[in-house]
């Protein structure tokens, strides 16, 4: 499990705000009703209460199995970032990885049993990286993968569209959100 480090970027509340939208898009547990509870009181804006609506309609088992449908198993929108702007198996992609892992090992994040690129790995970094390093991983990395992600769970109507848009917007603040309050 991940650890939430004291931050070294300026922006305490987008980082808070981007490690739980992180615990938002891991499977499912029995308390993912509490946590989207919580993460909407954090996040304070219409798109998260869009994305709360849209989640919290259905009941933990289905969850389960629209999360297996859309992140893992045949995967709508697959979780691992770097395939999207590289493709599955390419030269640049394990490259990217590589240093993603190197990175994150120097600095102390520990990314478990995912690879480094998976969504929720790189959402929780951000705490960790300079916030240089955290930019570029938005502009290079989460941008274009995003987008097409988001796109393909829209396109598909999935519940977790507006949570992907709440991801979006968050990242693309570069100051604290004003939408964003504090509990």
């Amino acid at each position: 499990m991940f650890d939430v480090k004291t931050s070294q970027t300026k922006n305490d509340g987008q980082s808070k705000a981007l490690y739980e939208l992180a615990i938002l898009f891991q499977y499912p547990d029995q308390d993912f009703a509490r946590k989207l509870e919580e993460t909407s009181l954090l996040i304070g804006s219409a798109a998260m209460a869009k994305a709360k609506e849209s989640l919290s309609q259905y009941s933990l088992s289905q969850l389960e199995e629209i999360y297996t449908r859309t992140f893992d198993v045949a995967p709508l929108a697959a979780p691992y970032l770097s395939a999207y702007i590289y493709g599955d198996e390419n030269f640049d992609r394990g490259a990217l990885l590589s240093k993603l892992a190197t990175r994150f090992q120097e600095v102390g994040f520990d990314f478990g049993q995912e690879l480094p690129d998976h969504l929720t790995c790189l959402l929780k970094s951000a705490s960790y990286l300079e916030p240089i390093e955290f930019e570029e991983l938005v502009e290079f990395v989460f941008t274009p993968a995003l987008k097409e992600m988001y796109d393909r769970l829209k396109d598909c109507e999935s519940p977790y569209a507006p949570l992907m848009e709440v991801v979006r917007q968050v990242l693309a603040a570069k100051a604290l959100p004003l939408s964003i309050s504090r509990p």
